[in-house]
């Protein structure tokens, strides 16, 4: 297995009066992750897209277009707390489930020639908060290592932003939007693309 890493990088000016302005927007947006305040260095998650991956799991585990039919094998799940089978119909009506997922099988009894696997459906989203709060926390390190407080554009805050789904070579990829807004009146975006390719590939 064969990796390429795409990053685009932009910068955007605005007038630095705006600052909290800027700030107070997107946090009322709830359009991200989870943002880090370097000059509180406190992390923030975003808790209603954390309830919506909760629900999308579910979702995808219990309502799956395709489960194994093979008759020694079992499949066992439970539904979380404070969600009935009635609300998973509701969603599935409303929403039905895509093919934006993987599937994680774990083998929790083999007796008597019959097996019974814990069986999830992950959302490829769950993927991209986890590996983007982990990226989050990562560039955080590095920055209170690295940059003192009085540096000039230390005093920012960094979103990690809603992703979107994009297909290449029908596969799924998982971009990462990291956006910095620095009180010195600077926004800067980066978009971070990992592709896993099966063959040898040329870079260009």
């Amino acid at each position: 297995m064969f990796s390429k890493t795409t990053s685009i990088y932009s910068i955007i000016n605005f007038n630095k009066e705006d600052y909290s302005q800027i700030i107070k927007n997107i946090e009322s947006s709830r359009g991200y992750i989870s943002y880090i305040d370097s000059k509180l260095k406190k992390g923030v998650t975003n808790p209603r897209y954390e309830k919506y991956l909760d629900l999308k799991q579910a979702l995808y585990t219990f309502r799956p277009p395709v489960l194994p039919s093979n008759k020694t094998n079992l499949i066992a799940h439970q539904l979380p707390d404070g969600l009935t089978k009635k609300k998973l119909d509701s969603l599935n009506v409303k929403y039905g489930v895509q093919d934006d997922y993987y599937i994680d099988y774990k083998l929790i009894n083999d007796q008597h020639g019959v097996k019974v696997y814990n069986y999830k459906a992950i959302p490829i989203e769950c993927d991209i908060f986890n590996d983007s709060l982990r990226l989050d926390e990562n560039f955080q390190k590095l920055n209170q290592s690295c940059l003192s407080d009085t540096f000039i554009m230390n005093n920012n805050r960094r979103f990690m932003m809603l992703p979107f789904l994009i297909k290449l070579e029908d596969k799924y990829v998982e971009p990462v939007v990291i956006v910095n807004v620095y009180d010195v009146g600077i926004i800067t975006i980066q978009l971070i693309i990992y592709v896993e390719h099966d063959n040898v590939i040329q870079l260009i």
